[in-house]
């Protein structure tokens, strides 16, 4: 129980510094975009327009991805499984994709923290700091 509630704690802290930070863009109203994502859209449409390309470069830098390699590398990232079911069933702005991102990844240094032998405090606030 003593867990549940050091979770929850960290869980619900993470959540309220994200709804603090991210408070313009959460209803989807607002989006945060920039100018590259343009460029890489643009790309993206020619190279899923041509039948076959290459996944691999093997005389460039012994070895190297193209950019065709990359274009459907969410199906193979589990959690992008989940945003996109919840995305679809909820209707979630994408933006939540980032955000749940943003509270694993606080999670994630909190339980590396604790694992070093962090206090309790310092393992909330590294997590926060690690989350903005």
């Amino acid at each position: 129980m003593k867990r549940f509630k050091e979770y929850s704690l960290v869980l619900g802290s993470l959540i309220v510094i994200i709804s603090v930070l991210f408070r313009e863009v959460i209803d989807g109203n607002k989006i945060l975009f920039s100018g590259d994502a343009f460029s890489a859209q643009a790309i993206k449409k020619s190279i899923s327009s041509l039948s076959e390309f290459p996944d691999w470069y093997p005389y460039i830098f012994s070895g190297l991805p193209t950019v065709g390699s990359f274009l459907s590398i969410q199906q193979l990232y589990f959690p992008h499984h989940i945003v996109s079911l919840l995305h679809e069933n909820l209707s979630l702005p994408w933006i939540w994709n980032f955000l749940f991102h943003y509270i694993f990844g606080g999670i994630g240094m909190y339980l590396l923290l604790k694992f070093l032998k962090q206090n309790i405090l310092s393992a909330i606030f590294g997590a926060l700091l690690f989350t903005t």
